[in-house]
């Protein structure tokens, strides 16, 4: 006779992982499918291989998407009660800013935490298994291939915690979309988040530089700013605060709409503060761009703006130092993308307890939802409220 599980988990990664833990803990037998040779692939790659896995410092633009959708199921499960379960699996952290990682610094400790805890909570983990079709009767079936064969589990109750398309090469490939649609459910627009942004202007001449500034993004009828490093590439620019607006350069190139992106190297001073200065130093300095700008800007930009005579007019300068402009901007690939925005239609969801409103006993978690994450922490944190809301659900728990 064929086991069924309480809930079989589609997806093996953060959310997934999770999920299993508290419905496991609350006397679910849990079966988790894995496509990669092992859970947490995609963990032991967040935060540069440290994992801050929650952020103290939380803003209305700390979840993306379905904002309201997405608060609500964090309040049930806040960056507060994740670090407490946390303590408690041995997960002790060090904060930076607002960046919550481990004590030890290093992102396997989180997943070796999350797998001790699965492996003595008795819960199946079943790796190198494909899921390739679900069928709802009386339970749940799932026709996995598993190298060469094709095999078949069941359960109760289904948790598709796939992740989204963002890292291809660890395991998030957008299957699970094509899951939810095959079970009845919308895809919103999908689009890269948290990317280096594309320019079509060459700048190589500014590869490697690194520089604290704003950025501004510019859509049809909205902007959006942030502050922070820089990195520029040799047709790009990357760093945290680029990383924070791409997702709406993504969505906004989804809907047909230009977009463009500009740099503002000295935020804290408007333009008049800035022609005093530069006036200052061009009758103390020099009158060359270049050594006017040197000892304020890295040598690479005071070069790349010496190279035109209109630079010598304070005014120009200013004006191009203040928004140094791309037109046409686009965001890197999926394959560069540490997130996906978009997803599975929120109206569809229960906000209260993570269950389709089409199919009864399945349930989402993650990144498969149309609710996506700022740069910090806010994608994990998303992926243990949204599994800790579900698994309560499944549990008979009211999961606050």
């Amino acid at each position: 006779m064929n086991k069924v599980y309480d809930v079989l988990v589609i997806g093996g990664g953060a959310a997934g992982m999770f999920f299993a833990i508290i419905a496991a803990e609350n006397g679910k037998s849990v079966g988790i499918m894995e496509k990669n040779e092992a859970p947490g692939k995609k963990i032991l790659a967040t935060g540069n291989g440290k994992c801050n896995f929650t952020n103290t410092q939380w803003s209305e633009d700390s979840l993306r998407g379905d904002k309201d959708f997405a608060y609500n199921i964090y309040n049930k499960f806040d960056y507060k009660k994740t670090l407490e379960y946390f303590e408690e699996l041995g997960i002790y952290h060090y904060e930076r800013n607002g960046y919550c990682y481990p004590y030890s610094r290093q992102a396997k400790a989180v997943n070796d935490c999350l797998l001790h805890k699965l492996y003595k909570l008795g819960v199946d983990i079943i790796n190198n298994s494909y899921v390739l079709e679900i069928y709802k009767d009386d339970e749940f079936e799932v026709k996995v291939q598993e190298g060469e064969e094709i095999k078949k589990y069941y359960g109760q109750n289904i948790v598709l915690a796939t992740g989204g398309k963002s890292y291809k090469s660890l395991g998030s490939d957008g299957s699970g979309y094509t899951i939810a649609k095959k079970m009845g459910h919308s895809i919103t627009d999908l689009f890269p988040a948290l990317v280096k942004l594309n320019v079509k202007e060459n700048i190589k001449a500014l590869e490697g530089v690194r520089v604290m500034a704003k950025v501004t993004l510019k859509t049809a009828n909205t902007m959006y700013s942030s502050r922070g490093e820089i990195i520029f590439g040799k047709n790009s620019i990357s760093g945290i605060p680029v990383f924070e607006i791409s997702r709406y350069c993504g969505e906004a190139n989804s809907k047909g709409e230009e977009v463009s992106l500009s740099i503002d190297f000295f935020p804290d001073m408007d333009r008049e503060e800035l022609v005093n200065m530069l006036s200052i130093r061009k009758t103390n300095i020099s009158e060359k761009t270049y050594r006017l700008l040197i000892g304020l800007l890295n040598d690479k930009i005071a070069s790349y703006y010496s190279n035109s005579k209109e630079n010598s007019d304070i005014n120009v300068l200013v004006s191009k130092l203040k928004e140094f402009t791309f037109v046409g901007v686009v965001p890197g690939g999926f394959d560069m993308a540490q997130v996906s925005a978009g997803g599975v239609d929120t109206k569809e969801i229960d906000a209260d307890t993570m269950e389709s409103k089409i199919v009864k006993g399945l349930y989402f978690a993650g990144e498969i939802v149309n609710v996506d994450g700022n740069c910090g922490g806010y994608n994990l944190q998303w992926a243990w409220s949204s599994a800790y809301v579900a698994a309560c659900a499944i549990a008979g728990m009211k999961g606050q």
